[in-house]
């Protein structure tokens, strides 16, 4: 008799414990939780340092190979490729958008970064390896439950929005996490129009500012994976927003128009005769002049202190760009000349843009001949 009391009493202890571990909210264990919490997965070496990237279709990994070969050139952050299923691997597959994304197999978390012939230029390639690390590393902070000091970017890629009592299931069926809130974000098709940027037809100017990977984001990745090698007192000073390289520790690296041992000097043309003045000083006196895409040119527009500049690029004859490799035009209106600006896309509009400071930089590709555009330009006061 005392042994049916003991099992009877036994039998009510667990129910009471398997209930009182159960969300209200979600009927679902909380240990269960814990267990098949697939997040924990997305977990990384800091002591290597190393994002292994599997390539799934071989016709693209030379695509690849040039991207981190940049990469890994800027960052302690070693980028490979391998042709194992290895937890923590990035895979990389050929799909019908360019994107990056997380998936479950054999209860292991892997991401995924999804290319086509409209992302395979290096630069763009690097921004979705970036993007997807720093999702990597944001899933990391979430776990921690910290809060990090470098998340700049969030904003950009705001994939998961966790509510406080659930991280986030594996659902079986469908082999994917179950998203508590919020949606994916294609980084691809976030549109940066600012009010300084107003085509003149009514129509969107594509901006593809965002497909590219920026001096910015680098030395974020730098910040976050290389801050020990950062803070060292250097001997090497660098100007113009440029770093000491953390790979070599003696070399700079400089934002793009920049150039030089310290990152003192603008860029210039091969061919600079062919551009014109490479510093042009614009007045209250509105000034024309007309850009060549046969050479590839440089032009720092620099107005008197306390002076904005006010320009306008029209195109002479009909342009189309098919977006898909690097720039053939970025123009840097922002007071942070390190930020990447703005590089219009697909059926050239004209543009109105105004300077956020005294200064602004414009770059052209050699896009071909026969094929310009006009530039009017003029000083106003802030």
């Amino acid at each position: 008799m005392k042994l049916v009391i003991f099992f009877a009493i036994f039998f009510i202890f667990i129910i009471c414990l398997v209930n009182c571990n159960q969300d209200p909210n979600n009927n679902v264990n909380l240990q269960e939780i814990k267990e098949n919490n697939v997040l924990l997965h997305s977990n990384f070496d800091r002591k290597k340092n190393e994002v292994k990237l599997k390539v799934e279709n071989s016709s693209f990994t030379r695509y690849v190979e040039k991207a981190i070969y940049l990469l890994n050139k800027q960052t302690c952050l070693k980028h490979s490729i391998t042709d194992k299923d290895e937890n923590g691997t990035t895979k990389i597959r050929y799909g019908s958008f360019c994107g990056f994304d997380v998936e479950i197999k054999n209860g292991y978390l892997f991401h995924v970064i999804t290319i086509n012939d409209y992302c395979f230029d290096k630069i763009k390639l690097n921004k979705l390896i970036f993007s997807s690390f720093n999702l990597r590393f944001q899933i990391m902070q979430y776990i921690k439950k910290q809060k990090s000091n470098e998340m700049e970017f969030s904003h950009e890629i705001t994939w998961f929005k966790f509510s406080n009592d659930k991280y986030g299931l594996f659902n079986p069926k469908t082999k994917r996490f179950s998203i508590v809130s919020g949606s994916r974000v294609d980084p691809f098709a976030k549109l940066d129009l600012s009010l300084s940027l107003n085509p003149k037809n009514g129509s969107l100017q594509k901006d593809i500012s965002s497909e590219f990977m920026s001096f910015t984001e680098v030395r974020y990745l730098n910040r976050i994976m290389c801050d020990h090698i950062l803070k060292k007192n250097h001997k090497k000073k660098c100007s113009n927003g440029g770093y000491v390289n953390p790979v070599d520790q003696k070399t700079c690296l400089c934002p793009f128009f920049y150039e030089g041992e310290k990152c003192n000097k603008f860029m210039e043309s091969k061919k600079q005769d062919l551009c014109g003045n490479k510093v042009i000083k614009p007045t209250t006196k509105a000034k024309k002049m007309v850009v060549d895409l046969d050479v590839e040119c440089f032009h720092h527009f620099k107005a008197p202190k306390g002076n904005k500049i006010n320009m306008t690029l029209t195109v002479k004859n009909k342009l189309f760009y098919d977006c898909k490799h690097f720039p053939f035009i970025e123009i840097r209106y922002k007071k942070d000349k390190t930020k990447i600006g703005i590089i219009p896309c697909g059926s050239f509009v004209k543009l109105e843009i105004k300077s956020e400071d005294e200064n602004i930089f414009l770059y052209n590709s050699r896009y071909g001949s026969n094929l310009s555009f006009d530039v009017s330009y003029k000083a106003v006061v802030k």
